[in-house]
């Protein structure tokens, strides 16, 4: 069940199915059809509140641990994270992080490993709920695409591997989020400061102006976190 909800967060619910290489591969690592892994991650998506919001309903009649392992890690990431990947050392999985402490004092190996794995789910929960789409521009080419805290790590370690602490946004907008120069309001628009907005050649028209006051592309799930989103508009936007 655990490993089910951390694989429900990183790919997009229109590919929990049978015939994802994603489902496959956690399907064979627990013993299971690919076809009952698919289902349960349909009865997961029963409990996801952002899909009713979008009227999809996952699949009904699931049983009651789809909801306690939903209720008892929802918002809870960081040890999502990290009970699925003690999971997978046991199972023997290669594909999860090895803890390899030092013999004396904290490890920073360790720590290291462990922030990449934090990042891995972050990046990949965040990119599979905006269907690999930036936000802003609607650029789908993955390799351009950046899962941008919102608030970031060196601030409030809380919300590190957080989805709704992330959008989906490409290289050029990310660089923009982070440093103040666009900001998202409070109904979801975009907002770019007026220092940029004054850089009038024709390529910011076309690139960078052309965005603002334009409604982001909302996600399927883990939608942006309001509060999170208003300490940026306060802390971080350059105005």
């Amino acid at each position: 069940m655990v490993l089910a909800l951390d694989l429900y967060c990183r790919i997009p619910f229109a590919k929990t199915k049978a015939q994802n290489e994603e489902v496959i591969r956690l399907a064979a690592l627990l013993g299971r059809a690919p076809s009952a892994l698919a289902m349960k991650l349909g009865n997961l998506g029963a409990h996801d509140p952002t899909l009713r919001v979008r009227n999809i309903s996952g699949l009904l009649h699931g049983s009651d641990a789809d909801k306690e392992v939903w209720d008892e890690f929802h918002g809870r990431w960081d040890a999502l994270v990290d009970e699925a990947n003690r999971i997978k050392r046991s199972l023997g999985s290669r594909w999860a992080v090895e803890e390899v402490p030092s013999p004396e004092g904290p490890s920073e190996r360790l720590v290291k490993r462990k922030d990449r794995l934090h990042q891995r789910f972050f990046h990949e929960a965040v990119l599979s709920s905006y269907e690999e789409t930036c936000c802003v521009t609607g650029v789908t080419a993955a390799e351009c695409l950046v899962a941008a805290h919102i608030v970031p790590w060196h601030v409030d370690e809380r919300w590190r591997a957080d989805p709704t602490n992330g959008l989906c946004l490409s290289g050029t907008f990310h660089m923009l989020f982070d440093v103040g120069l666009m900001t998202i309001t409070e109904d979801q628009r975009v907002c770019l400061a007026g220092g940029l907005l004054r850089l009038a050649s024709r390529a910011n028209r076309q690139h960078l102006h052309a965005f603002a006051g334009k409604t982001i592309r909302m996600p399927y799930r883990f939608r942006p976190n309001a509060d999170r989103l208003a300490w940026h508009r306060k802390t971080v936007f350059r105005g």
